[in-house]
């Protein structure tokens, strides 16, 4: 039943990649191995981005999800 939901939720694209493993732990691993790894530019680009955010005049509430947002 795991491999069932696996398969109908997974990007069609990716899907015939992993529709022949036979239990959904391998079929798991497969998918954790393929998007785990870091995007160390990206890392950086949202750190800095957090760390030059300023409230600049909003209320407490509007910098909260403003932060929350990034």
């Amino acid at each position: 039943m795991t491999c069932s939901w696996i398969i109908n939720v997974i990007y069609p694209k990716i899907r015939t990649s992993i529709s022949y493993v036979e239990t959904a732990l391998v079929m798991w691993e497969n998918l954790r191995k393929r998007y785990a790894v870091a995007n160390t530019p990206k890392i950086h680009q949202f750190t800095t981005n957090i760390a030059a955010c300023k409230q600049e005049g909003l209320y407490v509430a509007e910098f909260y999800s403003k932060l929350m947002g990034m």
